[in-house]
């Protein structure tokens, strides 16, 4: 299921992970603080792409996770600072197959329950996920009526003008052309 819609099948991808992490997840996977991960996004946002949730809150695919891994990279590995980073950021990203699973935590194990944490997390994230999207189902069917209404306003009132037109136009007097 995708933040901006989708089937119950898109919750997972096909390996079996899932297709968005929230921010503590992916924090988890790279290894770093959740409070990193919100700067990284904005010092870094022309290449991390988070989709909003209904409720606001960000989640992230599996190629942020691979750009914060390949950030984690170059800043904590390599030293280098921000600007730096961003400026070798598009070419370390060139290998396709780097950072998919570098770092601390791999993606399936981000998404897992740390322990002490209810063994239903995963379900629950699920069901208000569902439910989310249940909600913006509603919302937009409800904006659909409102504006079929509208629309069917607009055109009662374009066809009563056209009316008025016509009657006016019936009774104009009619004149004889010019000789």
């Amino acid at each position: 299921m995708k933040p901006d819609g989708g089937s119950q099948s898109d919750i997972l991808d096909p390996s079996g992970g899932p297709l968005y992490l929230k921010l503590g997840e992916v924090a988890r996977a790279v290894g770093v603080p959740p409070s990193t991960i919100r700067h990284w996004q904005e010092v870094f946002a022309g290449f991390l792409h988070p989709v909003r949730t209904h409720s606001g809150r960000h989640v992230y695919s599996r190629e942020d996770l691979r750009v914060f891994r390949a950030i984690h990279h170059l800043v904590h590995r390599e030293g280098l600072g921000s600007g730096e980073a961003r400026r070798q950021l598009r070419e370390v990203l060139r290998d396709a197959h780097a950072f998919l699973e570098d770092g601390p935590g791999s993606l399936e194990s981000a998404a897992a329950p740390a322990s002490g944490e209810a063994p239903t997390e995963d379900r629950d994230l699920q069901t208000a996920r569902m439910k989310e999207l249940e909600d913006l189902l509603g919302e937009a069917r409800q904006e659909n009526q409102r504006l079929r209404e509208e629309l069917d306003r607009i055109v009662r009132l374009v066809s009563d003008w056209a009316r008025r037109l016509e009657e006016e136009a019936a009774t104009l007097p009619v004149s004889d052309p010019p000789a």
